[in-house]
């Protein structure tokens, strides 16, 4: 059978793994001394809404956020953190992965925010994956499972958060609206909106980080799903070091 990754890394041949846009945070580089902000921080129930929304309903509006900014300034391939706080507003700020290799980025944010990350997550949409609901769920779902065995973990100020494979949340039925994919056109692909698209992936909602230092270091492999010695398709750290300062 077809490799699924590899097919998708035909049709969009400079996108690692495709629309794989995992947030690997691993703990690769060693920053200069740094003063931490006391441990304490909770990561929201993935069967509950949190601000007024499933996780489900937070992943797409995270695409919808990180595929409108075109490449010169995209989150996505920011190597700084100097692009972190695009269009973050209101309680819940988003952070962004990479598209393979170590990234490291520095942010500052107010105080009080929740953050919104993928760990490991893949969207498909209409009409490049499929053309119904049930076909582009179905593509989202194979990429997400293909490897049985993936890598996958997050730390947040030197705590594991626990079984970060019980966060994993689909785009609800329907699917959603893809407005904005300015960032399409950097790799080949027509700007404009895609619908229906599907979400899958492992997502964490983190809240009750207080004032102060922190760091957040996720780790994400997926091997090669054919048989053999199954090489990584992707690979990917990335660290984000937090500064969170007073109230806005």
């Amino acid at each position: 059978m077809t490799n699924r990754f590899v097919r998708r890394r035909t049709l969009l041949s400079v996108w690692p793994a495709c629309l794989l846009v995992t947030c690997v945070l691993c703990y690769s580089f060693v920053p200069s001394v740094r003063a931490s902000a006391p441990a304490g921080f909770r990561v929201a129930d993935p069967g509950k809404k949190a601000f007024g929304k499933t996780y489900g309903e937070w992943a797409s509006d995270w695409w919808d956020w990180v595929l409108q900014f075109p490449a010169d300034i995209n989150p996505l391939l920011d190597e700084t953190g100097g692009s972190c706080d695009l269009g973050d507003q209101g309680s819940v700020w988003f952070l962004a992965g990479n598209f393979g290799g170590t990234t490291v980025r520095e942010c500052s944010a107010p105080a009080g925010k929740a953050f919104f990350f993928p760990v490991f997550n893949v969207i498909s949409f209409a009409p490049e994956f499929g053309n119904t609901v049930e076909e582009i769920r179905a593509d989202a779902n194979g990429d997400i499972e293909g490897d049985p065995d993936p890598i996958i973990s997050c730390e947040i100020d030197g705590v594991l958060v626990d079984d970060v494979f019980a966060y994993r949340a689909q785009t609800p039925p329907g699917g959603f609206l893809l407005t904005t994919v300015t960032l399409f056109e950097a790799f080949g692909l027509e700007a404009g909106p895609r619908d229906p698209a599907i979400s899958d992936g492992y997502w964490l909602m983190v809240e009750g980080l207080g004032p102060g230092e922190h760091e957040i270091q996720i780790l994400a492999t997926v091997l090669d799903p054919r048989p053999g010695n199954r090489p990584p398709l992707f690979d990917l750290d990335v660290t984000y070091f937090l500064t969170l300062g007073g109230p806005e």
